[in-house]
């Protein structure tokens, strides 16, 4: 795959001097450079200054002997800087990211691992940008996109429940919207473990079950908008270990320690997945105005490398495998719960009665019967079809449809369970519960 130049053209009729040269020189010997440091090698090489360093960079780069990566900085308006004749390609930008942008590295590279696809929620982990940056000058999630576009390497997509995503330009074929419907699926499955992981955590006291916020399985591409930055769960606890301030008299946020979830089960936890999580935990903990913030990061992965898990244990984080947690038979429930989420209801070769009953076979057999509630509830929707189906033949079933509005009536959005088209008559069966939530979920996870 190949990107767009910057700034091609031919050299018109410039005189070249001894500064273009050594740039030039520069270039040869480390394929590119930023701004800083060219101008380091004129300042240490002809003892200019620094300004006039500048003016001579920007003047070698009009004569086209050199082009840049405006508008894409990899800091405070500086460029990367390469010879006429570089390939632009992935690996190009990967191997400058990786040293000059960290955020933006992660992101290419997981999209890459990801088959092309991300969906926003997931660069808002790894890239770990801020929500709002009217007050500093880090990295937005706005920026990162409208940088992917500018290297004409990336576009936008929505779901057909407005969930949005980052495709590679080379995936617009007739596959990706099934992966992305598969992705929304893992995404939903990931969503819906978490109260249960919450209840694990309440039960060992390491968080309290009072200001609990998580992400809804019902808007899996949503995450929990907290302290500028984007998190599957939050928490806060009482337990510190020892600490002059007892547990019971820790009645305020500000006397507790907040807790912050990362969980990833429907692929492997990476270093990229990590960092991410870090730099946010970095940047809540320095954004108080007086010391640093009390903050206890929990990660909950399904399979982790050596490094990565030894780089976590290292930096002081609690980190569970959710095997440990549930027992390894927890993979294949998470395989069958993919399985009948990614999959179409009019599948004949699913038995959806068959692929539940295993499930539940195997929740019994693990001995986790008491767990895995919102799980139960789902499997009983994919009960129903069959219901559905053998009740109204000829009509048309959706699943999770959402609705402005029923029967003439403007109402919220709702989410409905099952949606039955009759004679081109709506007939709504199973409505949920709640109005459909835009945000992320406030519960408290029951006590045991």
């Amino acid at each position: 795959m190949y990107f767009e130049v910057f700034n091609k053209g031919s050299v018109t009729n410039y005189s070249i001097n001894q500064h273009d040269l050594a740039i030039v020189a520069f270039l040869k010997r480390r394929k590119f450079l930023t701004s800083s440091e060219i101008i380091g090698h004129l300042v240490k090489k002809f003892g200019v200054t620094e300004v006039n360093g500048r003016q001579i960079v920007n003047r070698t780069a009009t004569k086209k002997l050199i082009y840049s990566t405006k508008p894409v900085s990899f800091g405070k308006n500086r460029f990367i800087y390469y010879l006429p004749g570089t390939e632009i390609d992935y690996d190009f930008l990967l191997e400058v990211c990786q040293e000059h942008r960290p955020p933006l590295y992660r992101t290419l590279f997981t999209l890459r691992e990801q088959g092309g696809i991300m969906s926003y929620f997931d660069v808002l982990k790894i890239a770990s940008p801020v929500l709002d940056n009217s007050n500093n000058h880090k990295e937005t999630l706005e920026k990162i996109i409208g940088e992917l576009k500018s290297l004409n390497l990336a576009d936008t997509v929505e779901d057909d429940w407005g969930g949005k995503y980052i495709v590679l330009n080379d995936r617009a074929d007739f596959t990706f919207q099934q992966t992305i419907y598969s992705l929304r699926s893992q995404l939903s499955t990931d969503a819906m473990l978490i109260p249960d992981i919450l209840r694990m955590l309440q039960a060992t006291n390491i968080i309290d079950n009072q200001n609990v916020t998580y992400r809804n399985k019902n808007t899996p591409t949503l995450g929990v908008n907290h302290l500028n930055h984007v998190w599957d769960a939050v928490a806060y606890t009482k337990t510190t270990g020892y600490n002059p301030i007892l547990a019971a008299k820790a009645d305020t946020v500000d006397k507790q320690t907040l807790v912050v979830i990362d969980v990833l089960l429907y692929r492997d936890y990476t270093m990229e997945d990590f960092q991410g999580f870090f730099d946010r935990v970095q940047s809540v903990r320095q954004s108080v105005k007086m010391g640093k913030r009390k903050i206890l990061p929990v990660i909950i992965y399904r399979e982790t490398d050596v490094h990565t898990f030894n780089t976590i244990r290292k930096v002081g984080f609690l980190a569970f495998n959710i095997g440990y947690i549930y027992g390894n038979r927890i993979y294949d429930v998470i395989a069958n719960l993919n399985k009948l989420k990614a999959s179409d209801f009019e599948d004949p070769q699913i038995d959806f009665g068959k692929v539940v009953a295993d499930t539940l076979l195997i929740v019994k057999d693990a001995g986790q019967e008491v767990n895995f509630q919102n799980m139960k509830g789902d499997l009983f929707e994919f009960l129903l079809f069959p219901l559905f189906r053998s009740l109204f033949p000829n009509g048309m079933i959706q699943h999770s449809v959402k609705l402005k509005g029923l029967n003439g009536m403007v109402v919220d959005n709702y989410e409905y369970d099952f949606v039955i088209n009759l004679d081109n008559k709506d007939s709504s069966i199973s409505k949920t519960q709640q109005a459909f939530n835009q945000g992320a979920t406030k519960t408290e996870p029951p006590r045991k």
